[in-house]
């Protein structure tokens, strides 16, 4: 959220920069962050819904939650590939507990949104991302024009799966 009266705008990054950020993430050890990464990129949901996730539920099962923001019920369904690749920032982070939310940061506290926008602000030199203005909110929307790309050709469809994820 930003502050009383001034404009914020995120954009969408290209799939290729979403994948090449979170690859250079797992390289540098940013397991947690990475993660953020993939679950955003690949669900569509709000930071808010992604920081209260933990690792029981990104990679063992459908992740059933309460949207925080508009109080719904949704069930989270994510594909063996990507479920393997949170796998691997699970592994690779050194097996914290199933239960404990995997967006903690070294003080051991759930990253604020305010601090995770600030971090990515910082991706986009450090990882020379092609976008414009980036927030976690990027991320959401780089699912939505993911699908809009897969459904190019049927751009009905590509709606209605969009309007169903993030609705």
């Amino acid at each position: 959220m930003g502050l009383p009266g001034i404009s914020t705008t995120a954009d969408p990054l290209s799939w290729e920069d979403a994948t090449r950020l979170y690859e250079s993430l797992i390289k540098e050890e940013e397991y947690r962050l990475a993660a953020m990464v993939i679950i955003g990129m690949h669900t569509g949901l709000r930071i808010s819904d992604i920081r209260n996730l933990t690792w029981r539920n990104v990679i063992l099962e459908d992740c059933e939650i309460q949207e925080h923001k508009t109080g719904k019920d949704k069930v989270i369904y994510l594909s063996p590939e990507v479920k393997c690749l949170l796998y691997k920032c699970y592994t690779m982070s050194k097996t914290p507990p199933l239960d404990q939310h995997f967006l903690l940061s070294q003080k051991k506290t759930v990253y604020t949104i305010q601090r995770l926008n600030s971090i990515m602000k910082s991706w986009k030199i450090k990882y020379n991302l092609s976008v414009k203005n980036i927030s976690t909110h990027s991320l959401r929307k780089t699912m939505a024009l993911r699908v809009l790309t897969l459904y190019k050709d049927d751009k009905i469809k590509g709606l209605k799966i969009i309007q169903g994820a993030l609705n």
